[in-house]
């Protein structure tokens, strides 16, 4: 220094030198180096205990600042750890106001809200007034020490959107509750999954219980006609009466036509519940004489009376499926006419209705019991 007049020499005098080391944890960072008898810088005599001091609080202020290094270094990692996820992170203080926020919660909630988050708002502010006295309720418990959670349906752009919401305990270095950790996991793919699968396990029991239903009818069914004919088959064998044969080889026709027409149904049933929908331009009047012309063999056919009201009209629908759901209503109006009666008919007729045409179906026949009505 330009005051300083010492000589090489005299700062080389032996006794004159000091050195007190800066000591943070067990390292030693720095020395602290000067003259404590001799004429110095500050030109009165610096001893050894003021140096001590001043060493260590040069440590102390080393040490905090080297602890704070640390905690920037951790709470970044910390960050980048919560930004990676897909949930959304909040840490709020025990009035609900947002102390901080991952960059999930930034992007996905200020699409939900409207705006974006913002350190010291209320998370009131952003909730609908709906979900406040909820909200309130599980942030007290969690503050009670509680761990919360709970699913909410909400509505974002006009669809439903589930979110998964987990209330936690956020504690200190020194174990003091100061907050709650607030997760926000959007859950709608789940939920839709889960509420697929039920809907399929729902209609997997359905059709289980159709089918032990279907399989028990059929055996019935099946075993009816052929029990019949196996009967009728037996008793030509000991007949000898050609005309008795004549009646009972009739009767065998009969059961192999109703054993026919309940496997054609059958039929009909799978295929129906296997096939898409195949669509095709038709003549409704040519489709309904061809169901009348292949129920004519049926037994009750020469006693009701068809009577067809329909025009020449075209419509573009699936044919076979329509073929099948008429024809089941016009062979049970002849199946269960009433033999009571001697003007039993069977009506079909077609109403055009501008954009689409009615087929209706009527008769006058035994009807359906009334406690039967309800399972239709």
């Amino acid at each position: 220094s330009s005051k300083d007049d010492r000589t090489f020499v005299l700062n080389k005098r032996f006794g004159s030198e000091m050195a007190i080391p800066v000591i943070v944890g067990d390292s030693v960072l720095a020395v602290i180096n000067c003259e404590s008898q001799y004429k110095n810088f500050f030109e009165v005599p610096i001893y050894e205990e003021i140096l001590t001091e001043a060493a260590k609080e040069l440590a102390d202020q080393v040490s905090k600042l080297w602890a704070a290094k640390k905690l920037r270094e951790v709470e970044e990692v910390n960050k980048a750890l919560l930004d990676s996820t897909n949930d959304s992170f909040l840490l709020l203080d025990r009035e609900g106001n947002i102390l901080t926020f991952n960059r999930r919660a930034q992007t996905r909630l200020s699409a939900y809200f409207g705006r974006g988050l913002s350190i010291g708002e209320s998370f009131y502010s952003y909730l609908p007034q709906r979900y406040h006295q909820n909200f309130s309720n599980h942030l007290n418990k969690t503050f009670s020490g509680f761990f919360r959670k709970e699913d909410y349906e909400l509505e974002y752009k006009g669809k439903p959107l589930w979110m998964n919401t987990t209330y936690s305990a956020a504690y200190n270095s020194e174990g003091e509750l100061f907050g709650v950790n607030l997760v926000l996991k959007d859950v709608t793919f789940e939920r839709k999954a889960e509420a697929e699968l039920k809907a399929k396990n729902l209609e997997l029991e359905k059709s289980n219980h159709e089918l032990d239903k279907f399989v028990y009818s059929v055996s019935h069914d099946l075993r009816a006609p052929l029990s019949s004919i196996l009967g009728l088959n037996y008793l030509v064998e000991l007949s000898h009466s050609v005309d008795e044969i004549h009646e009972l080889n009739q009767m065998m026709k009969e059961a192999g036509l109703r054993l026919d027409e309940f496997i054609r149904n059958i039929l009909n049933y799978s295929r129906n519940s296997r096939l898409s929908i195949s669509y095709q331009t038709f003549n409704v009047k040519v489709m309904v004489d061809e169901i009348v012309n292949n129920l004519k063999y049926m037994k009750g056919f020469e006693q009701v009376k068809i009577i067809r009201d329909i025009r020449e009209e075209k419509v573009h629908h699936d044919l076979e499926r329509v073929k099948v759901i008429l024809g089941s209503l016009v062979s049970n109006g002849i199946k269960y006419f009433d033999t009571s009666k001697t003007d039993s008919f069977v009506k079909i007729s077609v109403v055009d209705n501008e954009d689409y045409l009615i087929l209706k179906v009527e008769d006058n026949g035994e009807g359906i019991a009334e406690e039967h009505l309800p399972n239709l």
